[in-house]
């Protein structure tokens, strides 16, 4: 019984201030990527993050430890066609964050957009892994 009255609480009470600070931090995380601050977002994470891409049954590692991460965003930005990411929609609950991120860049001429879910494990105020989901068509 007071695993269902906890669970109530949990989906019919707000956000709490825990969660806003954690979901301030992934916000931040978004806002350094769309600023191209490598610094920046590198200060968010923790020492041993994890990047990790999830498509159907298959979990893959991208990057392991933040000098990996490091070197994939800066292989990312040098490319040129880095984009923004608009975040949708977000939500924390305990230690996580869930998110819809909204990718948005130009080819050809054009823009293009695409989402994905992302869910940021936190630890102490700094994002200790990332599930990222497959891409698909935004519906908003």
């Amino acid at each position: 019984m007071k695993s269902i009255v906890l669970l109530i609480g949990l989906l019919i009470s707000p956000l709490s201030q825990a969660n806003e600070s954690e979901t301030q931090v992934v916000k931040s995380f978004v806002e350094a990527y769309n600023q191209q601050d490598l610094e920046g977002m590198l200060d968010l994470t923790t020492s041993d993050v994890s990047w990790m891409s999830v498509e159907s049954k298959k979990l893959s590692i991208i990057t392991a430890g933040k000098e990996q991460l490091s070197k994939a965003i800066q292989g990312f930005f040098a490319n040129g066609n880095h984009g923004r990411s608009e975040i949708l929609s977000i939500q924390g609950s305990g230690d996580f964050v869930h998110t819809v991120e909204k990718a948005i860049w130009s080819s050809e001429g054009k823009e293009k957009s695409q989402c994905s879910v992302a869910i940021y494990e936190l630890k102490e105020q700094k994002i200790l892994n990332v599930w990222y989901y497959p891409a698909h068509q935004c519906t908003a």
